[in-house]
């Protein structure tokens, strides 16, 4: 038993200093990680490990969970099976020629990317990559990027950023949509609640996209910060061209590298972008829950700003 233990430490020591370089998860998170992902199966037989490129640069914002889930991933494809990931952190690799050699793409928390794809050959590189066929999935800041400066961007995934009213510190209410779609039917379509920064979307429209999973605002209601038609999606997916995106707004906090209702809906969204697992992509309608009035919230009382008195100046003394 004691060797097993000193073997586990010694080998996630190895791993670590291999990946660090690469940005990859504190060794202590791995055992988590890999406990989750054992129990993961992929919905349809991979003849042949996909080949995935984790671009993780943040441009802007950079969120403590990236090294977290690019470890995650990876250990992910080496225990499903299902693929093998290289990891990027520069913008310039990811050229017309390069994303050839790749099936899908995840773009892991990379805010404000307008700013390293920035001329018009570089940004056409990725969008003809998904437009030509190839599968693109965006975690949670990945969202956070394109509009206004690179309006084609957030068109290609459907939604950019628009605050978070519900923080990384509380636990909110995630309502399923699309409880027999092919990438929620593990869940049964029960509701739940999760710990993590849920956003709000502007130039989003569920038109545009099928969602799948949205924020349960009759159980975590925010009032005047939410948006005027309570449509705030979480999870969905869409076709561009004759590619495939899917986009999960999960990802702020660590916690959900060992979440595995989260971990089996990233891996369903990686199998739909490769194009394996057939999904349906039509847009549903805005649900009639939705429509209803929502709990009031009781805003706090701010408090008063109370002005520092300036101190008093002395007299001058006489004959100064």
């Amino acid at each position: 038993m004691q060797n097993r233990f000193l073997y586990s430490a010694l080998l996630a020591a190895l791993l670590f200093s291999l990946c660090v370089s690469q940005v990859c998860a504190n060794p202590d998170m791995l055992p988590k990680i890999d406990q989750a992902l054992a129990g993961l199966k992929t919905k349809v037989e991979v003849k042949a490990p996909y080949k995935v490129l984790v671009y993780h640069q943040a441009s802007g914002y950079k969120h403590p969970s990236i090294p977290t889930i690019n470890t995650c991933f990876q250990r992910m494809g080496e225990v499903t099976g299902a693929f093998s990931a290289d990891l990027s952190g520069d913008a310039a690799e990811l050229t017309a020629e390069k994303l050839k050699g790749y099936d899908l793409v995840i773009f892991n928390n990379t805010t404000k990317i307008q700013k390293v794809f920035t001329t018009p050959e570089h940004r056409a590189a990725l969008l003809d990559y998904v437009r030509n066929g190839g599968g693109l999935v965006a975690i949670h800041a990945a969202t956070d990027a394109g509009f206004p400066q690179w309006p084609e961007y957030t068109k290609m995934v459907g939604g950019v950023f628009d605050g978070h009213p519900w923080t990384a510190n509380g636990t909110w209410g995630i309502r399923i949509e699309d409880p027999k779609h092919c990438c929620m039917d593990h869940l049964n379509g029960e509701s739940f609640t999760l710990k993590d920064e849920l956003y709000k979307f502007k130039e989003y429209d569920r038109v545009n996209q099928r969602v799948l999973a949205t924020v349960d605002t009759q159980v975590s209601p925010k009032g005047a910060k939410q948006r005027t038609d309570n449509d705030h999606a979480l999870a969905w997916l869409r076709e561009y061209g004759k590619g495939k995106v899917f986009v999960s707004a999960f990802g702020h906090n660590h916690s959900i590298c060992w979440d595995q209702r989260i971990l089996q809906m990233w891996l369903n969204g990686i199998q739909f972008a490769a194009g394996d697992l057939a999904c349906e992509t039509e847009a549903l309608v805005r649900p009639e829950w939705q429509k209803e009035p929502t709990p009031e919230v009781k805003e706090e009382p701010k408090k008063a700003k109370t002005r520092r008195k300036k101190p008093a100046q002395g007299r001058k003394k006489a004959n100064q």
